[in-house]
């Protein structure tokens, strides 16, 4: 077999394999074993855009805003609906205070009139300012029902002014307050987010890991692997018949081809603990050992 020199220990080795292959295994059939590289799945995340944020956060936020403002406009509306009822309440009262006077100061003038008759002087000054004095009275005490109720109906329709402002302007005042739940909703998101792009992270990063830590291992097994059936392999042939196809002369040739391009000392220490070197060149190692302990010693 024809084979270039080996000018580094690892070109020996991969020559020396090239040579037990084409001796040794060139009738086998082919006993490559493969050992699958281990791929794990990663995990993948696409970050939301603002605008997707932003929708998010008024989705979330919509039901309780809603139901706020509702509650709010509820609150207003019952209120308005209560004072309404005041408004026509006062009124009532108004008019029942009213007639209750009017009636009073009708009894009261009539009793007048008859007392007069019967003292015999109903068309005198004196029954006739009495009567004068009761109109007064009546009108002075209309007058302060009025003023009265008047008041009450005035402050409630006043009250009932406000709020209808406040339910028309319901939407807007609550429009600010929300803008700030919104934002601190939005927070909230991109640091869950965040959170989440920082656990996919190290999750793949321990998925790489894994996969370096079993590359490493299938590594180490296909040499384990590579060594074993070199042992087994050697059982093929006889070693008169390696000798005799040349595998032998070969491997020293191509070990020798690299040994002597260093110091005799160095190259014997190098190869008296070889042990791949051993194992490709099985009884003949020791020759090779020993030629150069012997060439180191002179």
């Amino acid at each position: 077999m024809t084979f270039n020199t080996p000018t580094t220990k690892n070109e020996m080795y991969e020559i020396l394999q090239q040579i037990f292959y084409y001796y040794r295994i060139q009738r086998q059939a082919d006993t490559d074993v493969t050992l699958n590289e281990l791929e794990l799945d990663r995990m993948t995340y696409t970050p939301m855009t603002a605008a997707e944020i932003t929708a998010k956060a008024r989705t979330a936020l919509k039901s309780a805003q809603t139901e706020k403002v509702l509650n709010y406009k509820k609150k207003i509306s019952d209120e308005i609906a209560e004072l309404g009822e005041k408004v026509t309440l006062y009124g009532a009262q108004k008019t029942a205070a009213e007639a209750a006077a009017r009636e009073s100061y009708a009894a009261a003038t009539l009793k007048a009139e008859r007392e007069a008759v019967k003292r015999g002087i109903a068309q005198s000054s004196v029954v006739i300012d009495r009567i004068a004095d009761l109109q007064t009275a009546l009108a002075a005490e209309i007058t302060s029902i009025d003023a009265s109720y008047d008041e009450k109906i005035a402050a409630a329709q006043a009250r009932i002014t406000r709020l209808q402002s406040d339910l028309a302007g319901a939407d807007t005042y609550y429009s600010q307050v929300f803008s700030y739940e919104i934002l601190a909703e939005e927070d909230k998101i991109k640091d869950d987010e965040n959170k989440l792009i920082r656990e996919i992270f190290k999750y793949n990063n321990g998925l790489d890991e894994k996969e370096q830590r079993a590359a490493n291992s299938i590594i180490t097994t296909t040499r384990s692997l590579e060594l074993r059936y070199m042992n087994i392999a050697s059982n093929f042939f006889t070693k008169d018949q390696l000798v005799e196809m040349g595998y032998y002369k070969d491997a020293i040739d191509c070990v020798c081809a690299y040994f002597d391009t260093l110091a005799p000392l160095t190259a014997f220490q190098q190869i008296a603990h070889d042990t791949k070197v051993a194992i490709y060149l099985d009884d003949y190692y020791s020759n090779v050992v020993y030629m150069y302990r012997s060439l180191a010693d002179e």
